[in-house]
Order: structure tokens, then C-alpha cells, then sequence
């Protein structure tokens, strides 16, 4: 796991996880002096200034399944870990456990991301089942004599439904079902990144429709790549997608801005202040745009 300085554009730390045959690291977080990094089934915390393990969280009943993403809330307070068992674990930044979401998805639960929504804590995760499921993972049920201040928090699932009932509508000539890679929230909007290259945008009032069985209708569908889309994020009110067609795109809504080639097949792509990319892939290094 390397740290970057963005003004310098090179690496300035390495922070040693393990063995490379014997893990494998997912995306990291950054915040103040405190690293955060998966591995395998563990949150390992690291402190900038120093080159050693503070903290390293290992969820017992996740010992055969692996971490897929780690995500902060905007408030960069809770953590969330989408494991390859299907369920989702939120924690604090001491990495104590805040919140399970279980009994969700089917298999592979590869992508979420916190949403704030008229004052309301959500949570959207997504899988490789094809399921967008919303989340209420404050929710807390009631206990007789017990008040609900120490009480944990018991995961509610709000709206659930299968994205591939939808997909051929929006998708007519692909032949794989929309197993989907990445969830991204901003404000009111949600990004779903799909194998097949497209990326839909629902509002989270569609999610939110509790009395509504009907599969909700997306804002928009961006036709974006013509391979997998690893992950969709927004870049001031512009929306960034990669793939494994190894290009980056932005758009205005559906409407192309602009499309560049990357040397390597992606891994992720994050916006950074108001024209910055980086883009990680299969190699070591890290690439930065600058967008003008």
C-alpha cells in the first residue's frame, strides 16, 4: 500500500500489508494522519507517521470470504467493508463494529456507499446477483426495558430489487446479465457501474418508495463503455466512468465531454478537488490527470 503526494506526484511511503501471494489489498482510505487499508477478510489502521499496524480488525464469522471495497461516509466517521459472503459491516474508526448488513444479497457483494437523505443515515450495496438494495442500518428495534441508545443497530432493508429486470430495456443488445462493480452516491443521485459498460443514475426518492413493488425508473442510462465499467464517480457536476476497455470518459449526463486511453486495465478512478484524477491499475503506479 503506497502513499502518494499529489504535489510531488510520487509515491512518499510504503506501507508493508503482507506477503503479495498470501493477500490481497482493496481500496484504501486516507484521512488526517490515519490510513486505512483491507486485506483479505481484515481493516488493517495505519498512522502516517509511523510504519507500523495501530489497529487490525478480523471479522470471525468472515474467515472464508474476502473484502472487496472500503468506503468512508461523508462525514468520514463510519467505514463500511463489502465482503465476498454477501454481507456488508460498518464500522467506527477505532474499527469497532457498528452495524451488519446480512441476509441481503446471494453471492458477491462487491460495492456500497453511505447516502444522507433528508436527514435519514442510508446505506445502497450492491452484487454480483444483480440486487440494488437500500439500507436503513441505524435501524434499531425496539427491546423491553432496554433503552434503544444501548441497543446495536439491527440492519433494515428499506427497498431491494434485481437490476437485470430492468437491464434488456435499457440494454437490448447485450447478452451477460448487469452484474454490477460499482455503487456511488452524491446528494439525491446514485451511480450503478454494470459488466456490460452501462451506467444507470436513479434518485434515491425511487428507492425510497416503500409502498411501490414496481422496479424503480432510472434518471438517466449512460451507454458508456464497451466493456466492464470498474467504477463510476462524480467530478464536480460531471460524471466519471473507467473500464476495462482501458479508457476513462466524462459526461454530461448521457452527452460524452471527453474520452482518454490509459496504458494498463483499471482498477479504480477517484476525483480530487475540482479538476484531479487518479486512476489505479494493474500495474504499481499511480496515474494523475489533470482536466482542463
Amino acid at each position: 500500500m503506497r502513499l502518494y503526494d499529489l504535489r510531488l506526484q510520487s509515491s512518499v511511503k510504503l506501507f508493508n500489508l503482507g506477503k503479495v501471494e498470501e493477500s490481497q489489498t482493496a481500496n484504501c482510505l486516507l484521512s488526517d494522519t490515519q490510513v486505512y487499508g483491507a486485506r483479505n477478510n481484515e481493516i488493517l489502521l495505519f498512522d502516517i507517521r509511523q510504519d507500523i499496524i495501530v489497529k487490525a480488525c478480523t471479522l470471525k464469522f468472515e474467515n472464508d470470504s474476502e473484502i472487496n471495497q472500503i468506503t468512508f461516509d461523508n462525514q468520514q466517521q463510519l467505514i463500511s467493508a463489502n465482503f465476498d459472503s454477501g454481507c456488508t459491516s460498518i464500522f467506527d474508526r477505532q474499527l469497532n463494529l457498528r452495524s451488519n448488513l446480512k441476509e441481503g444479497h446471494e453471492n458477491t457483494c462487491f460495492s456500497g456507499d453511505f447516502i444522507q437523505d433528508e436527514g435519514e443515515q442510508l446505506y445502497i450495496s450492491t452484487g454480483f446477483d444483480y440486487k440494488i438494495i437500500l439500507w436503513d442500518y441505524q435501524y434499531k428495534h425496539q427491546i423491553e426495558d432496554q433503552p434503544l441508545i444501548q441497543q446495536a443497530s439491527q440492519a433494515k432493508i428499506l427497498f431491494k430489487f434485481d437490476l437485470s429486470t430492468i437491464h434488456l430495456q435499457y440494454a437490448p443488445l447485450t447478452v451477460s446479465p448487469p452484474v454490477i462493480y460499482s455503487a456511488t452516491s452524491k446528494d439525491n443521485s446514485i451511480l450503478i457501474s454494470t459488466e456490460t459498460g452501462q451506467v444507470y443514475c436513479f434518485k434515491v426518492q425511487q428507492l425510497k418508495r416503500k409502498k411501490n413493488k414496481k422496479p424503480p425508473i432510472p434518471e438517466f442510462v449512460i451507454d458508456a463503455h464497451k466493456s466492464k465499467v470498474m467504477r463510476s464517480t462524480y467530478l464536480n457536476d460531471k460524471i466519471v466512468t473507467i473500464s476495462n476497455d482501458q479508457t476513462f470518459a466524462i459526461w454530461d449526463k448521457q452527452v460524452q465531454v471527453l474520452r482518454a486511453k490509459i496504458k494498463n486495465k483499471p482498477n479504480w478512478i477517484e476525483s480530487v478537488g475540482n479538476n484531479t484524477l487518479l486512476v489505479s491499475d494493474i500495474s504499481n503506479k499511480l496515474s494523475i490527470f489533470e482536466i482542463v
